[in-house]
């Protein structure tokens, strides 16, 4: 593994290596990976997100699979994954394809948005606006005001 990917991606967001020509296996993990979806490093390298059941969504997969095959990159696209147990996490991922030792791989990122989520849907609702999320907006100068919760 080239050495400025290992001490680069560990102080990265969410930084996984996948080497398409051996099946799409992860070959490097770093250690936001493993908080993020709960695997350790060892129970993922040489093994492939359908083997671990990663995607909660595979037409997601499928959707950033053929981005990657037509374009070579796949930038800025929210996907949701299935941690270790069980439950559903959202992420922000950008991949691109890179060759490593005349072997083409996938290096890709990912920013865990799942706690941020939550509060885009309400924000969208207007009756789970609180009272009090109502005080706080209205004590906002208008040019800071999206949406009117009135």
């Amino acid at each position: 593994m080239p050495e400025v990917y290992n001490e680069g991606s560990q102080s990265a967001p969410i930084t996984i290596l996948c080497d398409l020509d051996s099946g799409d296996r992860f070959i490097e993990v770093n250690r936001a990976f493993e908080e993020f979806l709960g695997y350790r490093r060892d129970e993922v390298i040489g093994r492939t997100t359908a083997e671990l059941g990663l995607w909660a969504d595979m037409g997601e997969y499928s959707a950033i699979v053929d981005q990657l095959k037509t374009s070579g990159q796949a930038h800025n696209v929210v996907a949701h994954f299935r941690r270790k147990n069980g439950a559903v996490a959202v992420g922000l991922i950008s991949v691109d394809l890179i060759e490593i030792d005349n072997r083409t791989c996938v290096l890709g990122t990912t920013v865990d948005i799942t706690p941020r989520r939550p509060w885009k849907r309400a924000c969208k609702n207007r009756q789970a606006v609180t009272p009090r999320a109502r005080v706080l907006r209205r004590a906002l100068p208008k040019r800071f005001r999206r949406h009117d919760y009135a």
